[in-house]
């Protein structure tokens, strides 16, 4: 049985759009007007439970695995989103046009052309890191941001999944938006920050080796994908990750001095 597949253009009034181009940037909408208004509602409960108490030292609060995860700073995750959608745009043209320097001389108009490809996926990636990199001196902050993010995220995914022109598209789409709810699920029991991020990695994987199955034809022996095999490989690493990052807090908590004990003369 084909499953449908949207159609290359969609009109909208006397306008047409390209289904990929604004199925991307409708779901990288979803995904920030989601993220910013979690974090911001998550900043503002925080505010309104009063003044927090001084934090004990980490040396005598033993770690617990329902500790609350710090709160993502709404500026940070606004900044960090928008430098990364520009760099992601910016740096997938900036490879389109490196990559045949020549075409955009003799046809300037490929300037407004979306990018695709590879190259531009290549090209995408460095110009989000460039972009993005000057907040990474605010290391500490990303998990929580990235917690936030997740959910969102996934979204946004399942919005951008339905512009692709092949029988992947809908079981890609209803995975993602699946994963999101699994997710949101789980968060509260998180365990420390960037739990929840390393969780949707987990679920977008399963996500996306399932939906790869409805993919035109097989690429490996026994209908496995490449793509599948790397988007098995990224979920195992990051609940690997999970896995030994809540181990070692485990060993640490474990590890705690105790009281001194009074011997009685």
């Amino acid at each position: 049985m084909s499953l449908p597949v949207l159609p290359d253009v969609i009109g909208l009034g006397p306008l047409a759009f390209p289904t990929g181009p604004l199925a991307t940037v409708a779901g990288t909408v979803v995904a920030y007007v989601l993220a910013v208004k979690l974090a911001e509602r998550a900043d503002a409960r925080a505010g309104s439970a009063g003044p927090a108490a001084p934090a004990p030292s980490p040396a005598t609060v033993p770690h617990s695995p329902q500790a609350p995860s710090p709160v993502a700073d709404p500026a940070l995750v606004d900044r960090l989103f928008t430098r990364v959608a520009i760099g992601l745009l910016l740096g997938a043209k900036a490879a389109d046009i490196l990559g045949s320097p020549s075409s955009y001389i003799h046809n300037p108009r490929l300037l407004i052309a979306w990018p695709g490809g590879s190259t531009a996926a290549i090209g995408a990636l460095i110009g989000a890191l460039l972009l993005a990199g000057p907040l990474a001196r605010r290391w500490r902050e990303i998990p929580a941001v990235l917690d936030v993010v997740a959910t969102p995220l996934l979204l946004g995914l399942g919005v951008v999944a339905l512009g692709l022109r092949d029988a992947r598209a809908f079981p890609l789409a209803a995975g993602l938006v699946l994963a999101a709810g699994i997710l949101a699920r789980l968060r509260p029991l998180a365990s420390f920050p960037g739990h929840s991020a390393l969780a949707g990695v987990v679920l977008a994987s399963v996500a996306a080796v399932g939906a790869d199955f409805f993919r035109p034809a097989a690429v490996l022996p026994g209908g496995i994908s490449r793509f599948q095999v790397m988007a098995a490989i990224t979920g195992l690493l990051a609940y690997g990750a999970a896995v030994a990052i809540a181990r070692a807090r485990g060993r640490a908590g474990c590890g705690e001095p105790q009281h001194p004990v009074v011997k009685e003369p």
